[in-house]
């Protein structure tokens, strides 16, 4: 008797008999790892035309089961699947524990059952296999054809038929996920402005980024940054009077606000004002290495909707729509019938409402003030009634938009003595030309608008 071992990880064993051979041949089957403990396997079989046939209750010996060939698995010819099921066995209770995968063979045509037991001589046996074959020839010949980009047709998969998915932001026109013909659409152009530098980080100390070049960077514009291998993108934003800076602001000093998280850099760009003019520098917390980094300034391009490739319909209705640029004005204005005259009233108005920053002295317990900077719409309170101030200083108005409405607020009150110095920003024009003098035992409240400061005094208990 023949022999053919099957493994589990080979799913195809090929052709394992003859139609009709009984007993010529077993096969063994080495069992997965997920039989263990089975009592017992059967073997279930699939014929091409669909019957099956059961090999049960076969006893695994060392990790293996063998299944002899019988005439009643091997009657059909073609395509064969063979699958293992694993059996626990606890008295009268049998739980299946699991199932191999399937296995495909192969029953080849015999001559021997061609027409059944009623044919036994050989000359009949043959006879009757040219008669069959002469019949089936002339059909299958009609059916046989070529195909001239059969080497092409040969590539076609069913993940090559299910196609891939369209993305409409892919603006590569090679790649197989393009949009052709798109109404509208909007890419990403960057501008390189410079590709590599390096500098020697040293602790707390700026450091000019380049020798020569000079990257001017713009408040509200996108910058992506190489730094140090890693990819980042961020908005620029304003640090004080014409500084511009990309990055992490908190590592120049723990209270600027402008941060975008806990970045190991930052880059500022000064344009004018206190610090030297055109200046590019940087600032990192890797201390004492060499630094490399690249940046380029990112902008989105939008492509208008073409109208062309819109249907009639809605051709028509992007003819009858406008816009305001004051819409969201507008949207907040109502009618009222109240009055003989139709009138337009202003609804959803709010009154503005400004945060207040109590600060604290310098020092704990002391009396003197000293701000490097505050920020507009924020009231600033020095001191109280009970512990006045014994000096205050500010030096720079932070993030000055003369475009907008801004107003710094401070108060503070005086003692006995009259507060020494104190001191605003040197730009800050005060109505008589020349800085006020504040007075002992005064409640001050200031107000810059513009960079013009207007204060008012009272004594304390009095309205200022």
């Amino acid at each position: 008797m023949k022999t053919i071992t099957i493994h589990y990880t080979t799913p195809y064993i090929g052709t394992i008999a003859k139609q009709g051979e009984h007993n010529q041949t077993e096969l063994v089957f080495y069992l997965p790892d997920s039989f263990s403990g089975a009592d017992f396997v059967n073997a279930e079989f699939v014929k091409r035309d669909g019957s099956t046939s059961v090999v049960d209750q076969l006893i695994p010996n060392n990790g293996t089961v063998a299944v002899p060939l019988t005439q009643d698995l091997t009657n059909v010819d073609g395509k064969m699947e063979i699958q293992l099921v694993a059996y626990k066995a606890d008295g009268t209770e049998i739980t299946e524990i699991a199932k191999s995968d399937i296995y495909t063979c192969k029953i080849r045509k015999s001559l021997n059952v061609l027409y059944g037991e009623d044919q036994p001589g050989v000359i009949e046996r043959i006879l009757a296999f040219i008669s069959y074959w002469a019949e089936k020839l002339p059909e299958m010949w009609a059916k046989k054809h070529w195909h001239d980009n059969k080497a092409l047709l040969d590539t076609i998969t069913p993940e090559v038929l299910e196609g891939e998915q369209a993305d409409w932001n892919e603006n590569d026109e090679t790649e197989k996920s393009f949009v052709k013909n798109r109404t509208h659409y909007k890419t990403t152009e960057r501008a390189v402005l410079n590709e590599s530098w390096s500098y020697d980080s040293q602790e707390n100390y700026w450091v000019p980024a380049a020798s020569y070049d000079v990257v001017s960077l713009v408040e509200g514009e996108e910058y992506a940054v190489l730094y140090e291998d890693q990819n980042y993108t961020f908005t620029a934003e304003a640090l004080g009077n014409d500084i511009v800076v990309i990055g992490n602001a908190q590592i120049a000093d723990p209270e600027y606000i402008p941060s975008h998280g806990d970045f190991p850099f930052i880059f500022a760009y000064a344009s004018d004002g206190d610090y030297e003019a055109n200046n590019f520098s940087a600032l990192t917390s890797l201390q004492g290495e060499i630094v490399s980094f690249g940046i380029a300034r990112e902008s989105t391009v939008y492509h208008p909707l073409d109208v062309d490739y819109l249907p009639d319909s809605a051709k028509d209705a992007i003819e009858l729509k406008h816009t305001h640029d004051n819409k969201p004005i507008l949207d907040n204005f109502s009618t009222s019938t109240a009055y003989p005259f139709t009138f337009l009233e202003y609804a959803g108005h709010t009154v503005p409402q400004f945060p207040i920053n109590d600060v604290q002295p310098t020092t704990e317990g002391g009396s003197d003030y000293y701000l490097n900077w505050i920020n507009p719409n924020v009231w600033y309170r020095f001191g109280s009634e009970e512990s006045p101030v014994a000096s205050v200083s500010i030096y720079q108005l932070q993030g000055v938009d003369n475009s907008v409405a801004e107003e710094f607020m401070i108060e503070f009150w005086t003692g006995a003595t009259a507060p020494s110095p104190v001191i605003f920003p040197s730009d800050v024009e005060w109505p008589d030309g020349s800085e006020p003098v504040w007075a002992a035992n005064k409640h001050y409240q200031v107000s810059i608008v513009g960079n013009m400061g207007l204060y008012a005094e009272s004594d304390y208990g009095e309205e200022g």
